[in-house]
């Protein structure tokens, strides 16, 4: 049996693009059903969201709504930048006592996700998009249980049942996950995270507190630590009067939502047959609701990845059984990956000591960027000799049962 633990909106999503799998959830409201919190989120515009509400048959238009901020007694059309967002940073970050990481602290939160000062989401409230989502899985199988243990190939469940997996998709919190899992890949694990505290109130309160006023279509972001909140939303069309507002310190008639802002973890990678799918799941505070969409709705993403690249290769090389021609192309990839292999090096401070200064930052994106440059070229010259997707797959699953042999576990 394929199956999903939970039923959030990332289980939801998941099940619906992927009819074969099975829910496990108990009964019982999730983030999502929490009025205050759904208000503070939002399906961003992309193919993938314009694909998934068409599928669910959600008929709505494009809507931007306008980001800025409010520094030094003026309200500025922009996202917070320079002091501002200096500011915004140690605001969010107070109280953090941040766990052992390769980076700095403040790489440890939510990136900013726009490059620009425009949100480009939907005119229809995500709570209704969910309750849309809902209606499609009406009929689709769900087992009312909470999971209490969960080994390589089966989950045990508070009912008493047991359930065999071939493939499991967690959508779980990772502390959860964690906990009852007892597979062969079992390790304590530590997360970290802080609440979020959040609260609806009706815009003519919220001039008469005396803050200062907001267009429509508008989430103004409050850097300074004389506001007790960080982020303030203002879209009629949404939500009518009402305004949300979040902070990471409790304030009047705020709601706590506990662990809501995660701190990001490095080592949180699913064991062999299971998937972790959504922010909570991942323990990553950049995932959103379009990233499990695209996901979920692309079960052969290898095969795009594949493609994508060779289709851009052809540009420059020719697909040929000439294997004279085939060696010349890949000994020039070889020594492109090499050079690239050497740009990843330079990333970090990987010197002797006192050949140089070892006082390089050590920036993740740049890692990341490098990394995939050297996977473009290694998957081009697979496709160069022809390998698809299945060699990759069968010949990596074989090479690592041969080296856990070689190591005494057979796994």
């Amino acid at each position: 049996m394929k199956v999903i633990l939970g039923n959030g909106i990332s289980a939801k999503i998941f099940a619906f693009y992927n009819p074969e799998y099975v829910r496990i959830a108990p009964s019982g409201g999730g983030q999502m059903d929490k009025k205050a919190f759904v208000y503070t989120a939002f399906l961003h515009r992309n193919s993938w969201s314009d694909e998934f509400l068409d599928d669910i048959g959600v008929k709505t238009k494009a809507m931007e709504i306008s980001m800025g901020h409010w520094y030094k007694n003026e309200a500025h059309l922009s996202l917070p930048d320079g002091e501002a967002w200096k500011e915004f940073l140690r605001k969010k970050l107070s109280g953090l006592v941040p766990p052992p990481s390769l980076f700095p602290k403040e790489a440890l939160i939510a990136k900013p996700y726009l490059k620009s000062s425009l949100l480009s989401t939907y005119g229809t409230p995500l709570k209704k998009i969910i309750k849309a989502l809902e209606m499609k899985l009406q009929d689709r199988r769900i087992v009312d249980a909470k999971a209490v243990n969960i080994t390589d190939d089966m989950i045990d469940l508070d009912s008493g049942e047991s359930v065999k997996y071939s493939h499991l998709v967690s959508t779980i919190p990772a502390p959860v996950f964690w906990k009852i899992y007892s597979g062969e890949c079992a390790e304590k694990k530590i997360f970290h995270s802080n609440s979020l505290f959040v609260q609806t109130m009706e815009y003519a309160t919220w001039l008469n507190m005396g803050y200062p006023e907001l267009t429509d279509k508008f989430i103004c972001y409050f850097p300074e630590s004389k506001y007790p909140f960080d982020r303030v939303g203002r879209l009629e069309n949404l939500y009518g009067d009402n305004l949300f507002i979040e902070g990471s310190v409790k304030f009047a008639k705020s709601v706590e939502i506990e662990n809501a802002r995660l701190i990001r973890n490095y080592g949180n990678t699913a064991p062999p047959l299971i998937m972790f799918l959504g922010r909570y799941a991942e323990w990553n505070p950049d995932i959103m609701v379009h990233h499990v969409v695209a996901r979920s709705a692309n079960k052969y993403m290898l095969e795009s990845i594949w493609s994508d690249q060779k289709s851009f290769n052809k540009e420059f090389v020719t697909y040929s059984p000439e294997i004279e021609y085939v060696q010349m192309v890949v000994k020039d990839y070889i020594l492109h990956l090499i050079s690239e292999i050497d740009s990843l090096l330079n990333t970090i401070n990987w010197k002797m000591k006192g050949w140089e200064k070892r006082d390089k930052k050590v920036k993740r994106e740049a890692i990341l960027e490098e990394w995939i440059d050297i996977f473009k070229f290694w998957l081009s010259i697979g496709l160069m000799f022809g390998f698809s997707v299945e060699d990759f797959g069968f010949m990596y699953w074989e090479k690592s049962e041969i080296i856990r042999r070689k190591h005494g576990n057979l796994g």
